[in-house]
C-alpha cells in the first residue's frame, strides 16, 4: 500500500475485474476477472504479490461468488464457491495453483447476507463446510436436506461427516 502503483501486466484487452480479497498474511491479494472466449466466457484468478509479480492460478469455466472467499489462517489457500451447473466448494493452494473440488452445495442452503461460504478453516490446515445430506452413503443419514458439517483434512477431497451436528446461521 505505501509502494508504487503499477498495473497487472498480464491483463487482457476487454477482460474486468470482478474481486479482489487481500490475503490474511498480506503477502499478496487474489484477482478474479472475466473473460470473453469462444462460447462463452471464462473467470481467472491471478495472485498479485505485494512487490508486484502476477501469477495466472486458476481459469475456470464457471464463476466464483463474489465475497465468497475463506482465506486459511497462514494465507496459503482459500476455500471459495464457483457457479458451474451448480454451486460448488473448492479450494485453491496459493503456492502451487492446485484446485480441489471439495462438495456441491445448494444456494438455498447459504446464508443470504455477510460472508457466503459455508466454510472455515481449522488450526489443523483442514475445512469444515456446512452442505446438505443426500440421503444415502452417510451412517446414521435420515434423508433430510438440512445442512450438516462435514471435515476435509488438508489436502485432500474426501470429506467425513461430522457427528449430527446441524449448523445455525446466526
Amino acid at each position: 500500500p505505501d509502494g508504487p502503483r503499477q498495473p497487472v501486466s498480464s491483463v487482457a484487452v476487454g477482460e474486468r475485474l470482478l474481486d479482489v480479497s487481500w490475503s490474511p498474511n498480506g503477502t499478496g491479494v487474489l484477482l478474479l476477472s472475466q473473460r470473453q472466449v469462444t462460447g462463452g466466457k471464462h473467470f481467472l484468478i491471478r495472485w498479485v504479490s505485494v512487490d508486484g509479480v502476477t501469477r495466472d492460478l486458476a481459469d475456470l469455466p464457471g464463476e466464483p461468488m463474489a465475497g465468497s472467499w475463506v482465506w486459511a489462517p497462514d494465507g496459503h489457500e482459500v476455500a471459495f464457491l464457483v457457479r458451474i451447473s451448480t454451486t460448488a466448494l473448492v479450494a485453491l493452494n496459493i503456492d502451487s495453483g492446485e484446485l480441489r473440488y471439495l462438495d456441491d452445495l445448494r444456494t438455498d442452503g447459504l446464508p443470504t447476507s455477510g460472508a457466503v461460504a459455508p466454510a472455515t478453516w481449522v488450526p489443523s490446515g483442514g475445512l469444515l463446510y456446512a452442505a446438505p445430506t443426500t440421503g444415502t452413503g452417510f451412517p446414521g443419514s435420515s434423508g433430510t436436506s438440512a445442512p450438516v458439517l462435514f471435515a476435509v483434512a488438508p489436502g485432500r477431497i474426501d470429506s467425513h461427516r461430522v457427528g449430527d451436528v446441524e449448523p445455525v446461521w446466526a
